[in-house]
């Protein structure tokens, strides 16, 4: 399936085109608005039994500070 250099090339390639798409894309997007927008998704997204709060469900979201959120998604 071809040499392995070939393949680290590619994947070289691809990788520092994709970075450069990210880098050189719209400057004008406000980053704090889109974290508020993902933590509120993921809020409503993080539904799990709470193993450390007597199996009351978790909705705080995704926070990997929290020792409830740890538990939750590590069960």
């Amino acid at each position: 399936m071809g040499r392995p250099s070939r393949w680290r090339f590619l994947v070289l390639l691809l990788v520092s085109a994709s970075l450069f798409a990210y880098v050189s894309g719209d400057e004008s997007i406000d980053l704090a608005a889109a974290e508020s927008n993902t933590s509120v998704l993921a809020a409503e997204r993080t539904r799990r039994k709470d193993p450390l709060d007597g199996l009351r469900y978790y909705t705080g979201g995704w926070n990997i500070s929290d020792r409830h959120y740890l538990a939750v998604s590590s069960s």
